[in-house]
């Protein structure tokens, strides 16, 4: 499964791809809050962190049925990345069951003045 996410800048592409993770895995199903986690994560281009920052959201789906809620204190600079990520637990099965995030075909793009990441995920 395929999908495009969009932002007016790199930021907004990696805020918006931990969101559009949340809705293909959880829907529109309420989530209980449970943990806040501080990530950071450092790579050699972005699309390669945008895994690692996808692949971060896949783990704790699958080790604690977690999903990302609520996103502060997000710095990315240098491709390097910090943020304090609010989860919450889903209590009912998912939606779409992600296997895997890929780097097949992995992009970060300029189109139309705007931003867009393509990222495929194995289901």
């Amino acid at each position: 499964m395929g999908v495009f996410v969009y932002g007016s800048d790199i930021k907004e592409i990696f805020l918006n791809s931990a969101y559009a993770f949340r809705k293909i895995v959880g829907g529109r199903r309420k989530l209980t809050e449970k943990f806040t986690r501080k990530i950071s994560l450092q790579s050699e281009n972005y699309e390669t962190l945008l895994f690692l920052w996808l692949s971060e959201f896949l783990y704790l789906y699958d080790s604690q049925r977690l999903l990302p809620m609520e996103i502060n204190d997000f710095t990315l600079k240098d491709y390097s990345l910090e943020a304090t990520v609010k989860t919450g637990i889903l209590n009912s099965s998912p939606l779409i069951y992600i296997k895997a995030i890929t780097m097949h075909k992995i992009a970060i793009e300029r189109r139309n003045g705007k931003l867009r990441a393509r990222v495929i995920f194995d289901l």
